[in-house]
């Protein structure tokens, strides 16, 4: 941009090696002349260029070209297109040297060409640059550094693997006692009806059996009903009060089974459950099949999680239509500047016209190479997401990536123009075309000729105070140099592009405009020049400024595409996982129930008989009742314990057998059915009760409080997705931001440099206060804009930048400096304040101020529950590790208990009567006897 702004401003090189100057015949005005090399003028190309060499100083012959260096309108642009082939031979060097006339030769070495380089020795220095001048580029990455930064908490995965072993045995525990019990019903049943023994009587007709059937079915049903007894006495008592006591037991262990069995099925069947399904592989299709059901949910890992931009998003664009008009070509430049000839006159369209269509070609160029470059940048960005991004979030963010692409891109390119135009004026820069400068030879003190620089004006405005002075571009004649023809919206001004920006494309849409254009140019031959389409469809007018177009980059049109499945393809998801709010499955009641019924059943038939015979306890009325101590009663009660535990079996034989090897072989099975069931049921109740658990816990619709209550004990799990995925930042941030008070005061103002200018007359040094300041405080207010000691450099910007405020923190400096001013009229110029709080310093350069973009301090403000009303969170999800819950650990024990006791009872004696055996046939074995015979 610099290079193409500086041919566009036609600058004038201290080497004078794009403009000559030449003294007219009065002496005292001076007019520029272009350069011209290889038959390329410097007025119409940057670029022109012609071998460098050595010459005879006396005789202007060429002694000696220097291979692969030129010479050109600029020396950048020059050097640019040359390369470094002399530099790689040492005989070139050496020769060099010789024409060099210097006291002592240096020992200068070749560059060594068996070096390996991605270069040739045949590169421009404009190739290098391009690649940074870098031969190779070598990159890093510490991965553990990194771990080591990010200090992970804990690491949490998930696993497919198969039940645990406690887990199925405890199951088929449970399972088997509930079959066994359902089935030892069932069973004998069916197999009864199944096998109902046949009457021999003679048949009935059928309506008398159903009449017969039906009548007698009721009266059954009642008795059955009636003598209906779960707990009959092995062998069955006569006793009334026994029966009684079993029949109640009956009944209340039939009304607990029913309402307890209800109850579990209730809950089994009406409780929701968080079920995990996954889908491995899901093609787009059915993944948008899924997120339209389970959207909160649905979570499906990349196998790529970062992606180009450029694989899935495309960007386009379509330019104004003068950036591929003939307006911007080489022939039209080469054909407005045949008519080029050194004239006082700045407005004369012939003088600035070749520069401002070179400058109007250039921002075209400029303005796609910014954008390509850009684009590149853009296309190699990556879009990182550990899963599947929905098609609206996608479209959503690609949507913010092309609008951030877009103003990025404009507010580099605007600014970096900006900046170039602000230090241009602020340095002061002379164009070659004399428009903003006209050069005199004038006298010093001393009589001695010197140059002098007088600063345009255009319609009263001086290009000493603004670089934004600017009058009408004409046709003038050239004998009178009076008006002869304005072109409409085109102006000319103290510098070509800063008029260039204020004008517009008015005469351009119109042919008739372009035709008389071309009448007063005056050339050999006249050109086929049609005007721009003013019926294209624009967002621009024929009266848009340049400046307008160029802070829209001279765009058209953007367009850009987001394509979708292109991005779920690279993404490859491995599965999808959602989770579902659902109902215990069938099997899953049937096999609960089942499991839980065995060890109901065996707790109900050993609880409910010895509930009722406590509650229904029989009183001995023929006995007299004895008065006994509490001691000697607690020893009776001790003693019939003793007896009852010593008795108590629980694998009594049918019918009751009265052998004692058959008795003690029953409780030694009792005593050991007892101990291995208590055991188990301790085992069991600690695993489940000590068991961590992971519970998933969703919150509907929490308020901002909640929220934070939720975050400050579960952050590390807590999850809450918004309603609003995409979010503004200006809903919930605001940035402020102070300016150091240099900014805001009267010294950037137009009052102050004007002030200082009112008393410029006749010559000062160049290092006077009057000759540089106005462009001191130019540019010091453009440094605010775009984002005791003021020293004179080589530029006005460079010196600014070492300068410091000091004097004008002090009023006897700034009294003082006016009085040297010689104003007609003293202002009341008011010092800076140098009590306020900053943070820099009196003696602060400007250019630590502009590192800190003249800010004194930043505020910025966080409003988090804006950000949370617009994120609006559907629900709040977090998992805690806990224990079994004291409802899962009672249906648990109670479920495994059938099992084991139907197992055990089966297990148990047969297992005594093997060890019973076993010790049997190891006390009964017979020891052979050994005969000593005596001799």
């Amino acid at each position: 941009m610099v290079r193409k702004t500086t041919q566009g401003n036609a600058f004038l090189s201290g080497q004078l090696t794009n403009y000559q100057l030449m003294v007219l015949d009065d002496n005292h005005t001076v007019l520029t002349i272009s350069m011209a090399y290889s038959g390329c003028s410097c007025h119409l190309s940057s670029t022109c260029v012609e071998q460098l060499s050595i010459y005879d100083n006396s005789t202007n012959i060429r002694l000696f070209d220097v291979p692969g260096f030129y010479t050109g309108c600029y020396v950048i642009e020059a050097l640019l297109q040359s390369t470094l082939q002399c530099f790689y031979d040492q005989n070139c060097i050496d020769e060099l040297q010789l024409y060099l006339t210097t006291a002592s030769p240096m020992n200068a070495t070749a560059l060594d060409p068996s070096l390996s380089s991605q270069y040739s020795e045949n590169s421009t220095i404009e190739h290098l640059l391009q690649s940074l001048m870098i031969e190779d580029w070598n990159s890093t990455q510490l991965y553990d550094r990194y771990y080591n930064e990010c200090q992970p908490i804990q690491c949490t995965y998930t696993v497919e693997t198969r039940n645990s072993v406690i887990y199925i045995i405890t199951t088929m525990f449970g399972i088997v006692g509930g079959l066994m019990t359902v089935l030892r019903c069932v069973v004998p049943r069916v197999v009864n009806l199944v096998r109902k023994k046949r009457s021999q009587l003679p048949r009935s007709p059928f309506g008398l059996v159903l009449h017969t059937y039906v009548c007698r079915l009721f009266p059954t049903l009642k008795n059955y009903c009636l003598t209906f007894n779960v707990f009959k006495s092995v062998p069955p008592s006569t006793d009334e009060h026994e029966l009684k006591n079993q029949l109640i037991s009956t009944r209340i262990f039939i009304v607990l089974l029913i309402l307890s069995l209800t109850i579990l099925l209730l809950y089994t069947s009406l409780a929701n459950i968080t079920k995990t399904i996954n889908v491995p592989k899901p093609t787009l299709t059915k993944y948008e099949q899924l997120y339209s059901k389970y959207s909160q949910t649905l979570i499906c890992p990349c196998k790529q999680i970062s992606i180009n931009y450029e694989k899935f998003l495309s960007i386009e664009y379509t330019f104004h239509q003068v950036c591929n008009s003939f307006f911007i070509t080489d022939d039209w430049i080469s054909y407005i500047g045949m008519s080029y000839e050194a004239t006082f006159a700045n407005i004369n369209f012939q003088w600035t016209s070749p520069n401002a269509f070179q400058a109007l070609g250039a921002f075209c160029e400029l303005v796609e190479s910014t954008i390509n470059n850009s684009l590149i940048q853009f296309n190699s960005s990556q879009y990182i997401t550990a899963s599947v991004a929905s098609s609206e979030l996608f479209q959503l963010q690609a949507r913010s990536f092309v609008k951030q692409f877009i103003s990025s891109t404009t507010n580099t390119f605007v600014l970096s123009l900006n900046t170039i135009r602000n230090s241009t004026h602020g340095d002061g820069l002379l164009s070659g075309l004399l428009t903003n400068y006209k050069i005199t030879v004038g006298t010093s003190v001393s009589n001695e000729p010197i140059v002098l620089g007088a600063p345009v004006d255009y319609s009263k405005c001086g290009c000493i105070s603004s670089s934004t002075c600017i009058a009408q571009s004409s046709f003038l004649n050239s004998l009178s140099n009076k008006d002869s023809f304005d072109v409409p919206g085109f102006y000319t001004g103290c510098y070509v592009i800063e008029a260039l920006l204020q004008s517009t494309l008015q005469c351009f849409y119109d042919q008739t405009c372009i035709d008389n254009l071309q009448i007063y140019l005056s050339p050999p031959v006249l050109m086929d020049v049609t005007a721009l389409d003013s019926l294209l469809p624009s967002q621009y007018s024929e009266n848009s400024t340049i400046e307008y177009l160029l802070n829209n980059l001279m765009i058209e049109e953007w367009n850009s595409t987001q394509l979708y499945d292109q991005y779920y393809n690279e993404c490859q998801p491995i599965e999808c996982t959602y989770t579902i709010e659902t109902r215990n499955s069938v099997i899953y009641i049937i096999t609960t129930i089942f499991g839980i019924i065995g060890g109901l059943i065996t707790v109900l038939r050993c609880v409910v008989p010895q509930v009722v015979k406590f509650v229904r306890k029989k009183k001995d009325l023929t006995q007299p009742r004895i008065a006994m101590a509490k001691k000697e009663r607690a020893m009776i009660l001790w003693r019939k314990c003793i007896i009852f535990l010593f008795n108590f079996n629980l694998f009594p034989s049918v019918p009751p057998s009265t052998d004692e090897h058959k008795l003690r072989t029953q409780r030694i099975s009792t005593r050991l059915y007892i101990l291995l069931l208590i055991l188990s049921s301790m085992i069991l109740l600690l695993y489940t009760s000590l068991e961590n658990v992971t519970m998933t816990v969703n919150i509907a619709a929490p308020t901002l409080t909640k929220y934070e209550q939720l975050y400050s004990i579960y952050s590390q799990t807590l999850t809450c997705p918004c309603k609003n995925i995409s979010t503004n930042y200006e809903k919930f941030l605001s940035i402020e931001y102070t300016f150091h008070q240099v900014c805001t005061s009267f010294f950037i103002t137009d009052d102050w440099i004007s002030y200082i200018n009112i008393g410029r007359v006749g010559y000062y040094v160049t290092g006077d206060f009057r000759i540089t300041g106005p462009y001191q405080f130019e540019a010091l207010r453009a440094f605010c804009e775009l984002i005791n000691s003021f020293y004179v450099g080589c530029y006005t910007t460079e010196a600014l930048l070492r300068s410091t405020l000091e004097c004008f923190y002090n009023q006897t400096c700034i009294d003082q400096l006016q009085y040297y001013l010689s104003p007609p009229v003293p202002k009341n110029v008011t010092a800076l304040d140098s009590s306020l709080p900053s943070q820099y310093s009196e003696d602060s350069t400007i250019e630590d101020l502009l590192n800190n973009l003249m800010i004194e301090e930043w505020n910025s403000t966080q409003i988090y529950d804006r950000y949370y009303d617009e994120c609006q969170p559907i629900e709040c999800t977090y998992t805690i590790n806990t224990k079994n819950n004291i409802l899962y650990v009672i249906t648990t024990l109670i479920g495994i208990i059938g099992g084991l006791t139907r197992v055990s009872k089966i297990l148990v004696p047969i297992l005594v009567k093997i060890i019973v055996y076993c010790f049997r046939k190891w006390r009964n074995r017979v020891v052979p006897q050994i005969s000593i015979i005596q001799t």
